[in-house]
């Protein structure tokens, strides 16, 4: 009897620890991501037809590496600073044909494809940090207002940068945010 006692009052309490990790409430998405989307004339989505690679500086971590296609990107803001830089380098893809003639006058044509280094955009965001708390159980997340947004084309062809102009479309950025800036394009 004893050995039964000791076996129930053992289950119980694994359920119950069990049940108190459940009902911590946190949320599975602890991280807070800014939303950029990519908007061309007419105020409609659209999709990179250039090569991008988006990386945020200080921590030199890169977010996108040479994508192409995508209509926007989600990005980790930082906790610390009040203003975040990233570097938006975009290329072109161009295809040249090469002709070649051999000994015997015989040619063969190959195509050949190579990514030029197109321009490079700075993208600066100003914003509030807020610390989040939830419960003792759960991280602290940190939830972000954006006061301002800007950018700078940095290279030496200003009407080839990335950018036409910035709409702050939601400026708190917290747990599933969506279309916080709105980056129109050049085209």
């Amino acid at each position: 009897m004893k050995k039964v006692l000791t076996l129930m009052l053992a289950a119980l309490l694994t359920l119950g620890l069990t049940q108190s990790c459940d009902d911590a409430g946190c949320t599975l998405y602890n991280s807070t991501n800014c939303e950029l989307t990519f908007y061309g004339e007419g105020d409609r989505v659209i999709a990179l037809n250039e090569y991008l690679t988006v990386t945020a500086t200080g921590a030199s971590q890169v977010i996108l590496n040479k994508g192409m296609g995508y209509t926007n990107i989600k990005l980790q803001l930082s906790y610390t600073n009040d203003v975040d830089t990233l570097l938006f380098e975009h290329w072109t893809t161009t295809t040249t044909t090469e002709t070649v003639t051999d000994d015997e006058g015989n040619e063969t044509t190959t195509e050949v494809e190579e990514d030029t280094p197109h321009v490079v955009d700075s993208l600066f965001i100003r914003k509030t940090n807020k610390p989040h708390f939830e419960s003792p159980d759960c991280g602290t997340a940190v939830f972000h207002d954006i006061e301002d947004a800007w950018y700078r084309n940095d290279s030496r062809y200003p009407d080839d940068g990335l950018f036409d102009f910035i709409y702050i479309n939601h400026a708190q950025v917290y747990y599933n945010s969506s279309d916080n800036l709105r980056l129109y394009l050049n085209q």
